[in-house]
């Protein structure tokens, strides 16, 4: 059966939560899950007793329940410039580790280190619909849209 690596960002429960009930379903067919993840997801997931390569991850800062999308670039810059050390980084563990597929949710670098180690992509991210569609977008919505669409397209 396949190898498959579940990449996966460190902040909210949702993506933790996701990642171990699919990972759950593919070994309960035979595969073998590894996950990438950065804390508190990576520490969710040891403490459910699963093996979890630990990575960088980004953050956002929230504030009012809010992104504050200056302050969470500024949080990311050291990762943003080291962003293609990382990938190349998580493009050779790919390889070493035998990876045949590789899963992504909201997690930016493994997304693109799989092309490098030749591996295919699946990626769930509801974020996606703003860099990868274009949804028609109510006028007083215009300012944020484009804001998250360019955080997202520069940082992740």
């Amino acid at each position: 059966m396949a190898h498959i690596v579940y990449a996966l960002c460190g902040h909210g429960r949702g993506h933790s939560s996701r990642a171990h009930a699919v990972a759950a379903t593919l070994a309960g067919r035979g595969h073998r899950v590894t996950f990438a993840a950065d804390a508190p997801a990576a520490d969710r997931l040891e403490a459910g007793g699963v093996a979890v390569r630990r990575v960088p991850g980004l953050r956002q800062v929230l504030h009012g329940n809010r992104v504050r999308l200056l302050a969470t670039a500024r949080a990311n810059l050291d990762l943003t410039w080291r962003s293609p050390e990382i990938i190349a980084d998580a493009a050779r563990w790919l390889a070493d580790a035998g990876a045949d597929l590789v899963v992504t949710d909201h997690e930016p670098f493994f997304a693109r280190a799989a092309p490098r180690a030749g591996l295919p992509v699946v990626a769930l991210s509801h974020q996606l619909i703003l860099t990868e569609t274009r949804p028609a977008v109510p006028l007083r919505h215009l300012p944020s849209a484009l804001g998250t669409a360019l955080g997202i397209g520069v940082l992740a």
